[in-house]
């Protein structure tokens, strides 16, 4: 790994993905404050601690035969991994356009290191197995710093995705509503949402849910109303209609 392109692109990874850490994550979206996020958080600290993995390599040793190997097997399941974060994030939040176009550049920079690593972990895997120590100045002490970042952050990701959260009981959400009413729920497949909707289906009130997106409002309890551009559904298992309610939605809920 002697190539000055390879470390740049890598400094150039580094730098993205402590900008999307800190900036996305942390600051702007606080995926750690938000239950919703678990399974996200989840796969965050997996990659966290296969990055420790490859920047400890990468930076000090040379790994040869079987072990460049297995460095590759991490390649791709980093990839596996990358893939179902992107799955996970599109079906449980809306990704701000900065961490959108972020992500994109990661997974470009992400291809053209691959094209200048792939090719070297091959011609190792191909000699006699064994790890040499091989140390890379100014870039060592890079792959330490992000090994040290990777580490921190993993963990932390792993510690909030597996705090668990005592909610308290939903029904009070709806108390000031005495008698049936016809409700607008919108943001109704969010965290609170999500809750409120329940509240409301239990207490026995007409529930109207306004959403973009009908696979996630189909996990909602039924019965209840989907509104959506295109059309209008009655959310219970095994029954469907085509019009909304001729009541009006007196009090709309915004969750969203």
């Amino acid at each position: 790994m002697t190539s000055t392109l390879l470390w740049t692109l890598i400094a150039i990874q580094i730098a993205m993905a402590a900008f999307d850490t800190i900036y996305h994550h942390e600051i702007t979206e606080r995926l750690a404050w938000r239950p919703s996020q678990r399974h996200e958080l989840m796969l965050h600290a997996a990659r966290s601690l296969l990055y420790v993995v490859l920047f400890l390599v990468l930076g000090f040793l040379e790994a040869h035969g079987l072990f460049a190997m297995l460095i590759m097997a991490v390649l791709v399941v980093e990839v596996f991994i990358t893939l179902a974060d992107f799955i996970e994030e599109d079906m449980s939040r809306k990704l701000p356009a900065s961490e959108r176009v972020n992500h994109t550049l990661l997974a470009i920079n992400y291809g053209a290191i691959l094209a200048l690593a792939v090719p070297v972990l091959l011609a190792w895997a191909g000699e006699p197995t064994a790890l040499r120590v091989a140390t890379h100045g100014a870039w060592s002490a890079l792959m330490a710093f992000a090994a040290f970042g990777a580490v921190v952050f993993g963990l932390r990701d792993l510690s909030a995705a597996q705090r668990r959260t005592t909610l308290a009981p939903s029904d009070g959400l709806v108390a000031a509503l005495s008698v049936r009413q016809t409700v607008l729920v919108t943001g109704a497949t969010g965290f609170i949402g999500r809750r409120l909707t329940q509240a409301l289906v239990t207490a026995g009130h007409q529930v109207i849910v306004l959403t973009r997106d009908p696979a996630k409002a189909a996990t909602l309890m039924p019965p209840f109303w989907r509104a959506s551009r295109s059309r209008t559904d009655f959310g219970r298992r095994g029954s469907a209609t085509a019009s909304l309610p001729r009541a009006c939605a007196s009090p709309a809920m915004s969750c969203a």
